[in-house]
């Protein structure tokens, strides 16, 4: 028994992969932001650096990369028409806080669950020159019947790296 633990110690420590933790949702001090609309000229009050987001179905839900009161977050929102300049306009459905991106860790959209992929899903990865992103630290889904982000554990979840190879 001693020496299964030590072998398993060994190859963790071989593979400077870092142990997965299954993730919580952190709504901490964003309740504020769920029913309030944004985009085009609209602003959410107390975000900034927008940081993109994707489309999970063309005509009704996204996610959204910002900061709010200088902390990273995420929203889940639902398309309710255009500003007067034409910009989609958003309500925001739920939010949480994701951790900072570092020179080696960065959100991800569009991943994959067991293998099927899913738009929904959005993970914590160490960013590596790879095609497949493997090294999932946390995870979470946007989950479009309660319209609510859940947490994902991570070793289910993979992620396509966009830039590799090109």
């Amino acid at each position: 028994m001693l020496i299964l633990l030590l072998l398993a110690l060994a190859c963790h420590s071989e593979s400077g992969r870092q142990p997965q933790a299954h993730p919580t949702v952190d709504r901490t001090g964003l309740d504020s932001l769920a029913g309030r609309t944004y985009g085009g000229t609209v602003i959410l009050k107390g975000t900034s650096g927008v940081g993109g987001g994707w489309l999970l179905d063309p005509e009704v839900y996204g996610i959204a990369q910002m900061d709010y009161l200088g902390a990273p977050i995420v929203l889940l929102d639902t398309l309710v028409g255009q500003a007067s300049d034409g910009q989609a306009l958003w309500v925001v459905l739920d939010a949480m806080h994701v951790p900072a991106r570092t020179a080696s860790l960065v959100i991800k959209g569009g991943c994959r669950i067991g293998g099927k992929d899913d738009l929904g899903v959005l993970a914590l990865v160490k960013q590596e020159q790879v095609e497949i992103y493997t090294d999932i630290r946390a995870a979470w889904r946007a989950n479009l019947r309660s319209r609510r982000f859940e947490p994902v554990a991570p070793e289910t979840v993979t992620c396509v790296n966009e830039g590799f190879g090109g």
